[in-house]
């Protein structure tokens, strides 16, 4: 499952943030002879806006959809470098499901719309 942080600070690293996750994830209480939850994957993006104002999020990915629900419920009041960090389930909007699942394309535009040109 993919988790994603909202606006965390300019001078966060990935390891900041595997960090983070990977500390709350030990508070998980784990049923004994169950595979322990980890996060797989970190990174930190940039968003800058039309006005220029840049704009910084990070894509965590944990092991099982279950570790995922649970972050979800539980983290709460987490800070990276004094600034608390929002998290939410990350919905992937790939290319694909944009003719298959946007409802703003008609049938006839959706069919010859060629996204990949």
């Amino acid at each position: 499952m993919k988790i994603i942080a909202l606006r965390i600070p300019r001078k966060t690293t990935r390891e900041d943030l595997y960090s983070l996750f990977e500390q709350t994830l030990k508070k998980r209480l784990r049923i004994p002879f169950t595979t322990k939850s980890s996060v797989i994957h970190a990174e930190i993006f940039e968003h800058t806006d039309l006005t220029g104002l840049k704009d910084y999020y990070g894509i965590v990915e944990v092991s099982s959809t279950d570790a995922g629900r649970w972050l979800l419920k539980n983290f709460t009041d987490k800070f990276l470098h004094d600034k608390r960090v929002y998290i939410r389930e990350y919905n992937d909007r790939g290319r694909s499901q944009i003719v298959n699942n946007d409802k703003r394309f008609g049938a006839e535009i959706a069919e010859n719309f060629d996204f990949y040109s």
